[in-house]
């Protein structure tokens, strides 16, 4: 038994060194939404969430997602536009794409990780 948990936990419980290149990911990419919400004065707050910020992530399938938070006289086209740009111009040297949830977000991938910026 003791032999399946270990093999199971080294496949699911990051490591040392995973957890480190994961967290400079996630700074490296928070420093550059960060700098590119300073932009527009709808945007009230920045926050991780998901599986990295509650510290669940599995080795294997790490995402880091962060939030924008907007004012909430905005309306849902401008959230969804302003997103989108700060998403676009932030994650630009990755290669950005659209996907679709209750908004639309932006995704790109960082060294096999998988960043998406939220509205």
């Amino acid at each position: 038994m003791k032999q399946i948990i270990s093999k199971i936990s080294k496949t699911t419980i990051p490591s040392k060194i995973i957890q480190k290149s994961k967290k400079e990911i996630a700074d490296k990419v928070y420093k550059l939404v960060e700098k590119e919400i300073q932009k527009y004065s709808e945007v009230i707050e920045l926050e991780f969430g998901g599986s990295y910020a509650k510290d669940t992530w599995l080795s294997k399938d790490a995402d880091i997602d962060i939030f924008i938070k907007f004012k909430k006289s905005i309306s849902e086209e401008k959230l969804e536009s302003i997103s989108k740009k700060i998403g676009f111009e932030s994650l630009k040297k990755y290669s950005p794409y659209v996907r679709y949830s209750q908004h639309p977000y932006v995704e790109a991938k960082i060294k096999n990780t998988k960043i998406n910026i939220v509205p």
